[in-house]
């Protein structure tokens, strides 16, 4: 048989022209996907997780980011589902009135491609490989907005999200520490971060209250320990508390526990309170209490009374101590309901020891009184 017969056509049967062609068309279309594998390094579909912060949002932004939410890329089969949210505190100067520190836990379908410079196949999303630092935009139908990844891998779609019991310690005026309840909770964007457990408060001064709060707080673990949005939550770091009726601000002095340190025990005192004028020495009597949210912490259980002594010099320059015509000394004797700790003997929060001063209020009369003996 003829290779090409007498029209032209390839073993009497295909065109010459149009076998060309089709083998034009073939070697195109190999040197096509010849150029694509090299430009996308043999990728290949790939899902990753990831955690992004996405610092401190408006608290309307806060509140439409959901588990769900879908952001498609345009021209790419790239695309992120939000798995997972976590609204606490903004940190830092923030207002804290005004927004909310958010953390998302996200899955990302990305593409799986060779590095030469590696010689390894990563991870891109978007056309990037995704790694820890990185700045993410989310957009999607409902809000904008860009986060850090902070780590990246791993199969779970939730966050470290746990329950961290606490112990706060401030000092507020009186008229705050009346507002302080158990069951109080602090919202932020429709999320509670925190609920009030137990209040105990102490007097500090005389318009001015100790307060001890435990607290129950939603914090997320970044590697280095809990994390109440971006304050992390040790010994000594500071603390908000938020709701329609106060603001306040602690110090951590405890975790893993709701109340003070130590053991409740009841500790006789002797104090005295030098140079008290009538009124205020006729004003203190046995058997007064001082209460804190109907609780007995302090009982007179005596009074005795001296004359105030008074150092007066003569003309001649001598120097004579004589008894005060109107104030007294006084001496208390006191029934007082402390905790025994790891340190010593406190009371209203703070140190009970000999040459201590202590703050008491019994209602119609405050006194600062000098701790001269004490017996447990």
């Amino acid at each position: 048989m003829e290779l090409i017969d007498d029209e032209g056509n390839l073993f009497g049967r295909v065109n010459v022209v149009d076998a060309l062609v089709v083998l034009v068309l073939l070697a195109v279309v190999v040197a096509g996907l010849a150029v694509v594998g090299v430009l996308t390094g043999d990728a290949e579909p790939e899902t990753r997780y990831a955690t992004i912060d996405l610092g401190t949002q408006s608290e309307h932004v806060a509140e439409q980011i959901s588990e769900g939410d879908v952001m498609y890329l345009e021209g790419s089969s790239d695309n992120l589902t939000v798995t997972d949210v976590y609204r606490s505190a903004p940190g830092g100067g923030e207002d804290r009135a005004g927004g909310a520190s958010v953390v998302i836990r996200a899955e990302l379908n990305g593409q799986l491609v060779e590095d030469d410079q590696r010689d390894d196949r990563v991870f891109q999303f978007d056309g990037e490989r995704l790694h820890v630092g990185q700045t993410v935009t989310i957009d999607t139908l409902d809000y904008t907005t860009e986060g850090e990844v902070r780590s990246v891998g791993g199969e779970e779609t939730s966050l470290p999200v746990n329950e961290t019991q606490l112990v706060l310690e401030t000092i507020v005026p009186t008229a705050t520490a009346d507002e302080i309840a158990e069951g109080d909770t602090y919202r932020v964007a429709g999320d509670t971060v925190a609920t009030v457990e137990t209040v105990q408060t102490h007097v500090a001064s005389d318009d001015q209250r100790r307060v001890v709060v435990g607290l129950t707080a939603r914090t997320i673990d970044t590697g280095s320990g809990p994390t109440l949005g971006s304050q992390r939550v040790v010994l000594g770091s500071t603390i908000p508390v938020r709701t329609d009726a106060y603001e306040i601000t602690g110090n951590v002095t405890r975790r893993g526990a709701l109340d003070e340190s130590g053991e409740e025990t009841t500790v006789s005192v002797t104090a005295k309170i030098d140079n008290v004028r009538p009124e205020v020495a006729n004003g203190l009597e046995a058997g007064m209490t001082e209460t804190e949210r109907g609780e007995t912490v302090a009982t007179i259980d005596a009074v005795g009374s001296e004359p105030a002594s008074v150092i007066l010099e003569s003309e001649d320059g001598n120097i004579y101590e004589r008894d005060h015509p109107r104030n007294l000394d006084l001496t208390l004797e006191l029934t007082l309901e402390g905790r025994e700790t790891e340190s010593g003997l406190r009371f209203h929060g703070e140190p009970l020891r000999e040459g201590e001063t202590i703050v008491l209020d019994f209602g119609t009369v405050i006194v600062t009184a000098e701790v001269t003996d004490l017996d447990r």
